[in-house]
This record gives C-alpha cells, structure tokens and sequence, in this order.
C-alpha cells in the first residue's frame, strides 16, 4: 500500500470520527438516543411480527451485503487493471527530466520537471525579449543548473510532455496485450 494511500485512509477514519462525534454532539441525551432507537428497532423484531417483515429484513439486508460485495469486487477488478500496466518511466524532454504530479486520489495530473543533476523540482521561465517569439529555459533554483533555450512555449513544452507520456502509456499498453497473448 502507497504511504499516499495510508495517509487517505487515515484521514477518512479521523473525517468519519469527527462527523460522527458532530452528529453524536446534536442528537438530544447523544448515546443515549442512539442506543435506546437500536433497542427500540430490535424489539420491535422480537416481539411476535408477521412474516413478512422478517422476509422484509432478510431481502433489504440480502441485497445490502450482494451490493457491498459487488462495489468491493469491482474496486479491486479496476484496482487490478490499473496496477497491470506498469506507469511510463520518467522521461529525459529537451534535457529535462519528466515524471507525473499526482492528486490525492492517485490520479495523473500534470508532468512535473526535474533537474538531471540533482533531482530537484525545476521550474520554467521565459527567456524571450520578444512579446511575438517564444523562448523557455529550465533552471534549478539548487544546483543552479539551466537548459539550453527552447523555441516553444511553456505550455507549448507541457503539451508535448503530456503527449510523450500518453504514447508512452499507450506502448505500455500494448506490450501489456501483446505478453497476454503470447502467454495464451
């Protein structure tokens, strides 16, 4: 498990403890009500009722758990597909090393340059005395490295990036379809 992933775990437990204590907090006598409405429902069942609510309970709480399970099943099927394609391998761009940015919730945002010095974050600047031609530079606020100069835009530069690692993502994909069917 990626720290990234423990470190959403541990915020989603300490998000529901906190909601739960709010809620808790609100409700009139708190515990109190909470426990005596749980009494209240399973006395309800335990006293002498119709066959029809237990089927009632037994068909809602069925389906509940079939769904549970089913929202568990595919999470991990998806989870799977995901981790069968190994991600594209951080990529050397104008002498600039590339890899991706990625959201709390493990998903690609946007590339990210690296110095090939010291593996420091870089940023880009434009260099160009010109408001009509376009010229970037790399520089390493650490190292003090710099790239040679780009005739392209920042953003010009990060589309390109983006479009080396999607055709990278695609070679990985296809390599991946092709060892399953030569493995069949």
């Amino acid at each position: 498990m990626k720290s990234s992933q423990i470190f959403t775990s541990v915020i989603s437990t300490l998000a529901g403890i906190a909601i739960t204590s709010l809620v808790v907090y609100l409700i009139p006598n708190g515990w109190g009500s909470i426990f005596w409405f749980f009494g209240a429902f399973f006395g309800w069942f335990a006293r002498t009722t119709p066959i029809w609510n237990w089927l009632l309970v037994l068909l809602v709480g069925t389906m509940l758990v079939v769904l549970f399970g089913a929202v568990l099943v595919l999470r991990e099927y998806l989870r799977s597909k995901r981790d069968e394609v190994e991600e594209p391998t951080p990529l050397t761009i104008y002498g600039v090393n590339w890899m991706w940015n990625y959201s709390s919730s493990l998903y690609a945002t946007e590339p990210a340059s690296f110095c090939p010095e010291c593996d420091m974050q870089i940023r880009s600047y434009n260099v160009s005395q010109y408001a009509a031609s376009y010229q970037s530079r790399f520089h390493c606020d650490c190292c003090g490295w710099s790239s040679k100069t780009i005739e392209a835009s920042e953003d010009a530069i990060h589309d390109y990036v983006k479009r080396r690692f999607q055709q990278e993502l695609r070679r990985a994909y296809r390599e991946h379809d092709e060892r399953k069917q030569d493995a069949a």
